[in-house]
C-alpha cells in the first residue's frame, strides 16, 4: 500500500505546490470552494420567501378585496389622493392610484396608465372610461388600499 508521503517525506499537496506554484493551488482552493458554495447558495435562495413587512402584508391582502367595474359613462369629481407615477412610464407598466370622490357621494379608485399629470387634493377632476389591459399593471401602494374597494380604469384630467 501506498503513503500519502513519498520516500523524501514530501505530501503530494508539496509537489504540487513545487510543480505549479502557490497561485495555481489557491485556484484549485478557490474553484472547489466556488463549486460548493455557489450552489449551495442558490438552492439557498430560491426556496427563500421575499419578506415583506406585516403592513405590506396586510396591503396585499386588502387587493384582494378590490371590486373591479368597468366604467361606462364619464364622471365628475373631487380628487383626494393621487399616487403619480408619471416617472415610471415606458419602463414598466405602471397604474396610478387615484381615489376620487364623485358627485353622487361615492368614493372609487382610478387607475390609469402613464398618468404623468400632478394634481392636488381638492381638485376637481374628469374621469373618461378606459378599458383593462389584456397584461399585468403595477399599482402602487397607497393608504387607502384597504379602505376603498370599488376599483376601475380611467383616464383622469383636471377640470380648468
Amino acid at each position: 500500500m501506498r503513503s500519502r508521503c513519498d520516500s523524501t517525506g514530501r505530501s503530494d499537496i508539496k509537489k504540487a505546490i513545487r510543480l505549479f506554484g502557490w497561485s495555481f493551488l489557491l485556484y484549485l482552493t478557490m474553484r472547489t470552494t466556488l463549486t460548493i458554495i455557489i450552489p449551495f447558495g442558490i438552492l439557498c435562495g430560491c426556496s427563500s420567501s421575499i419578506h415583506f413587512t406585516r403592513e405590506q402584508k396586510r396591503l396585499f391582502e386588502c387587493r384582494d378585496g378590490w371590486q373591479y367595474f368597468t366604467l361606462k359613462d364619464t364622471l365628475y369629481g373631487e380628487l383626494i389622493y393621487q399616487q403619480n407615477i408619471g416617472k415610471y412610464c415606458g419602463t414598466e407598466a405602471f397604474g396610478s392610484n387615484t381615489v376620487v370622490k364623485i358627485s353622487s357621494g361615492d368614493t372609487l379608485r382610478i387607475i390609469e396608465l402613464c398618468n404623468s399629470n400632478e394634481f392636488k387634493p381638492g381638485d376637481k377632476i374628469k374621469i373618461v372610461p378606459a378599458t383593462k389591459p389584456s397584461f399585468g399593471v403595477v399599482i402602487s401602494q397607497s393608504q387607502f388600499d384597504c379602505e376603498i374597494k370599488k376599483t376601475c380604469y380611467g383616464v383622469v384630467s383636471k377640470i380648468k
